[in-house]
């Protein structure tokens, strides 16, 4: 039996892309400010192929997501692996 999970963050928490970089800050501190790496690759379960969203944070963490789709202006992704969180991340203007 496979369940996924969605974050729901305790703390204002956005993604901002711009360009080939990600900025993601978690109550106003940024938390990441690096470059994205974008792989074509065998996701997590070694089933797909897609698109792997690569970066660090500022700690030198790894993050490696799956982008999921596109709906609207809410870009949906996953962590790499099986029994993965997922991140619904809205457009803010």
């Amino acid at each position: 039996m496979l369940a996924n999970h969605i974050y729901i963050p305790d703390k204002p928490e956005y993604y901002n892309f711009i360009q080939n970089r990600i900025l993601w800050t978690i109550d106003g501190n940024i938390f990441a400010d690096n470059a994205i790496n974008w792989i074509r690759d065998i996701d997590g379960h070694g089933v797909n192929l897609t698109w792997l969203m690569m970066f660090s944070d500022n700690r030198g963490s790894p993050y490696d997501h799956v982008v999921d789709s596109i709906f609207s202006d809410t870009l949906v992704f996953h962590d790499n692996f099986s029994d993965a969180v997922y991140y619904y991340s809205s457009r803010v203007k």
